[in-house]
């Protein structure tokens, strides 16, 4: 009978440091949305999905919302490159940069 602390440890992969409130996803990219205080950011992270992966690993941006939580997102569904974000009691619009992922607030 094999000892269990002898046996090789799973790599720990890079986890977010945020609880996540939403997620959305635009074209090759995924938006996820999160914080909640206590030291901890509110933020919107971009992701961009490697082909041959099921890990997002290549963050491409990252929105800072202050003090208000990304608590949902939706990108428009008719191909435009735009996502609204509720923002606790706000709503912000966004386009997201096809090219970078890059989040350029409108509203």
């Amino acid at each position: 009978m094999g000892n269990r602390n002898n046996r090789a440890k799973a790599p720990v992969l890079n986890r977010l440091k945020i609880p996540i409130y939403s997620i959305e996803y635009f074209e090759r990219y995924v938006l996820i949305g999160g914080g909640g205080g206590y030291e901890i950011a509110n933020k919107i992270i971009v992701y961009e999905v490697e082909a041959n992966t099921q890990i997002l690993t290549k963050q491409v941006h990252e929105e800072i919302t202050g003090n208000t939580v990304p608590n949902y997102m939706q990108c428009a569904k008719d191909g435009l490159n735009l996502v609204a974000v509720c923002l606790t009691e706000n709503v912000a619009l966004f386009k997201i940069e096809p090219k970078t992922g890059k989040l350029i607030k409108l509203i």
